[in-house]
């Protein structure tokens, strides 16, 4: 179908079976249009010049629909099409529909929503086509049934991308693009430094090979490029991510992520010595293992480290300034701040739950904590249980570069 018979003639399910008064099969299968899905469908359609749809699942209610199909008599090959089963003789023809049918979006919803939004700004989009796939519907008990079954199936069983695959596939999301790059080609996270086949930021607590994980590291590089150089909202940085941008900016983002991490390196000598060794394992296990060890040698202490400094950025402070407090950031999981918050020093593992609590602790020693301090310690004393009135908040850090 165009992209303009869709927009006329296919209706959300909401708005079809509101007219037959249907309110709990309306309910039932209303898709939830909120948090601005169909914004981004149509800024792609409008933007994207090899734009690509998948199918619509489209249910027909009424009228009177018409298969035509084509009549093939011609050999193909060494096949006499006549000698092919009814079936596939006739498979091949036009769906014909009038006026008094009624569509409605089974599958796709923020698409036709996307679809509708689009081609009001835009109406040359309306000649695109989409693929669609048409299932006939009876509007009686038995039908709304089968419409009931239909919707939870392709509801329940769809399988969600997962963040990993999109970090490997994604051409239009820059911090996927670097992520790739610095997996592939920087010599930090080359040569199965990173661990790519997780799918979780955390490494299991036996690794002792790599030094994080890529969905780790993209969230790194996500936060990076939001937060600490562009400083955009999380909304306006979803837009950015929609579209790729061209080959110069797509270079200039992967000079940001690897002077930032090399920046690091020679910040922290212990990071230093892990990238640039030929025996990486070694030094891995050198500053991390089961009495904690260097902060930056976990996932969750790189994804702290970068939100720091984002929240420093967005405090006013340059970007010289802010690595200047940043090399002054204790390291040693050990020791406070991170013992009890991050680091469960009885059982030797991370506590990734602690990660915005470190944060701001973090932020509170370089007087940059713009919060409750009474909250701040409240919070600190829970996670390490004990009463607010037994602790008190870390010292404030030196201020002389490490």
């Amino acid at each position: 179908m165009t992209l303009e018979v869709v927009n006329e003639r296919v209706r959300m399910a909401h708005e079809l079976h509101s007219v037959n008064r249907s309110r709990e099969l309306s309910r039932l299968i209303q898709r939830e249009l909120q948090g601005g899905r169909e914004k981004e469908i149509a800024n792609y359609l409008r933007s994207n010049s090899d734009r690509f749809f998948n199918s619509l699942v489209i249910a027909v209610y009424g009228g009177e629909p018409e298969w035509l199909p084509f009549e093939i008599k011609a050999r193909i090959g060494g096949i006499d099409i006549e000698n092919l089963d009814s079936t596939s003789r006739h498979s091949v023809g036009f769906f014909a529909l009038g006026r008094s049918e009624e569509l409605y979006a089974l599958d796709g919803q923020h698409r036709l929503a996307g679809i509708r939004a689009a081609i009001k700004t835009n109406p040359e989009l309306a000649r695109d086509e989409v693929s669609v796939l048409i299932v006939a519907h009876h509007n009686d008990e038995a039908g709304m049934r089968r419409t009931r079954k239909l919707f939870t199936t392709l509801n329940k069983t769809a399988k969600p991308v997962h963040k990993s695959e999109i970090i490997a596939l994604d051409e239009a999301d820059i911090s996927a693009i670097v992520t790739r790059h610095l997996v592939e080609n920087h010599r930090f996270f080359a040569d199965s430094r990173t661990e790519v086949l997780r799918r979780t930021p955390n490494l299991p607590s036996t690794d002792a090979e790599h030094i994080t994980t890529i969905v780790n590291l993209y969230d790194t590089v996500d936060t990076l490029f939001s937060s600490v150089v562009d400083k955009v909202s999380p909304k306006d940085w979803a837009n950015v991510k929609s579209l790729r941008p061209d080959d110069i900016e797509v270079q200039r983002y992967i000079k940001i992520a690897s002077s930032y991490f090399e920046k690091l390196a020679s910040i922290f000598p212990e990071l230093e010595e892990y990238f640039l060794s030929k025996n990486p394992g070694a030094v891995l296990r050198k500053y991390r293992g089961r009495s904690g060890g260097h902060i930056l040698f976990r996932p969750v202490g790189q994804t702290v480290f970068v939100q720091f400094l984002g929240h420093l950025r967005r405090s006013g402070m340059s970007m010289d300034e802010s690595f200047s407090v940043l090399s002054r950031l204790p390291t040693n999981l050990a020791k406070p701040p991170y013992a009890g918050v991050l680091w469960d020093k009885q059982n030797g593992t991370v506590i990734n739950k602690g990660s915005s609590l470190t944060r701001d602790l973090l932020l509170h020693m370089v007087g940059k904590f713009g919060g409750s301090l009474t909250t701040l310690r409240k919070r600190y004393a829970s996670a390490l249980g004990v009463e607010p009135t037994d602790v008190s908040l870390p010292g404030q850090v030196s201020a002389s570069r490490r």
